[in-house]
């Protein structure tokens, strides 16, 4: 017996050692990466919204009897030629307002999101499905009306020359994204920084739709008084126009995208604060389309002391289209800045993001003009691992 435990030299007790605990290291390290794979989330649902500010779309559209002089000859029908003209309102009767000051561009959008992304375990590639949208919506009304001959008892109503206008403006965009992306994290920042980069297939739709309705009675003519009393006959001139406004974009193309985070606070198996960022860019291709219809009648009216109308007729019924449809080429580029909140199966970000498109709409009436199209503004999300 004592033979044998004299043959085992120090050497090998040592390197019998050193295989043991090398193999207990390796077993353990092997494992807990597996572990860390396993309690790594696969699917991440993340849900969020923004408050968006919008770019201008279109031009105001002028109602030309309220905004440009006009020009009438307007005899007394009923009366002698003689009879007196006592006053008149135009050619420019109203200059404190005009329709066009209602068409202000909608200003802001309330935006959703959603995003869904699958990360395979003993994977550094992720894919990801994600959509953003938003709409908003607008009335205004309004008007002016001009106190030509306030005592007068009839007809008082269509004596004073006025006009009203009233109009609804509703706006809605989407955008989709398909991405695949792979974990890039060379410590560029700092050794805690991941990075992602994502290639994928970006699809947008804008639409911009606009209807407005004018009634004025810019210009009126009174004859009278009659018989001494405060009555008047008058001939006037009515105007209402209608319009119809709607523009589109449809565009799909080649999306990529770069994204980081740095941890600054905290511990990754606990809860730590990230700094989160990133860049995207896109060439979308589609189609614009515009279609406005201009709609305006005008009437010459005359009416009498009784307030009967004594005289009416037509003088236009226009109708102007204006349709254009066209390809076109449409560059994007956006960017992102966040501050989250990480758990190991949650993520709340608040940040700021913005995304613009050059030359995605068609802004103009009379021929096209392309306008830039942008989303910006602050926004929140909850993400949650499954």
């Amino acid at each position: 017996m004592s033979e044998l435990i004299s043959t085992a030299t120090p050497a090998n007790a040592r390197r019998h050692l050193l295989a043991t605990t090398s193999a207990l290291v390796c077993l353990t390290t092997i494992y807990g990466a597996h572990a860390d794979e396993a309690s790594r989330p696969t699917i991440w649902i993340e849900l969020g919204g923004q408050l968006e500010t919008l770019s201008k779309v279109r031009d105001p559209i002028s109602a030309p009897f309220v905004d440009e002089p006009q020009s009438w000859i307007v005899p007394n029908p009923i009366q002698a030629p003689s009879a007196p003209l006592i006053t008149t309102a135009f050619p420019s009767p109203f200059d404190a307002s005009s329709p066009r000051d209602l068409q202000k561009p909608l200003e802001h959008s309330v935006g959703g999101e959603g995003k869904i992304v699958l990360h395979p375990q003993h994977s550094d590639w992720q894919f990801a499905l994600a959509l953003r949208f938003g709409r908003s919506n607008g009335k205004k009304s309004g008007g002016e009306r001009v106190e030509v001959v306030p005592d007068a008892k009839y007809p008082q109503n269509m004596a004073n020359p006025f006009w009203h206008s009233q109009n609804s403006t509703h706006e809605t965009h989407a955008i989709l994204d398909f991405e695949v992306g792979h974990d890039v994290g060379f410590g560029l920042f700092g050794k805690e920084t991941t990075a992602t980069v994502d290639a994928g297939v970006r699809f947008a739709q804008f639409t911009s739709k606009f209807a407005m309705n004018v009634g004025a009675n810019p210009e009126v003519r009174l004859y009278g008084p009659i018989y001494g009393y405060k009555k008047y006959d008058a001939r006037f001139h009515t105007f209402t126009q209608n319009v119809h406004d709607q523009r589109s974009f449809h565009g799909m193309g080649p999306s990529l995208s770069w994204s980081a985070s740095t941890p600054f606070a905290g511990t990754q198996d606990d809860m730590e604060v990230a700094f989160d960022w990133g860049v995207n860019g896109a060439v979308l291709f589609g189609r614009q389309k515009t279609e406005v219809v201009q709609m305006t009648v005008a009437n010459d009216r005359f009416k009498d002391s009784s307030y009967s109308e004594a005289f009416h007729a037509l003088l236009y019924n226009r109708t102007i289209p204006h349709i254009r449809s066209r390809s076109v080429t449409v560059p994007n580029v956006g960017a992102f800045a966040a501050l989250s909140l990480k758990f190991p199966n949650a993520t709340v970000s608040v940040g700021y993001r913005g995304d613009f498109f050059f030359n995605a709409m068609d802004g103009g009436l009379n021929e096209s003009l392309s306008r830039d199209t942008s989303f910006h503004g602050p926004f929140a999300s909850l993400a949650v691992g499954l």
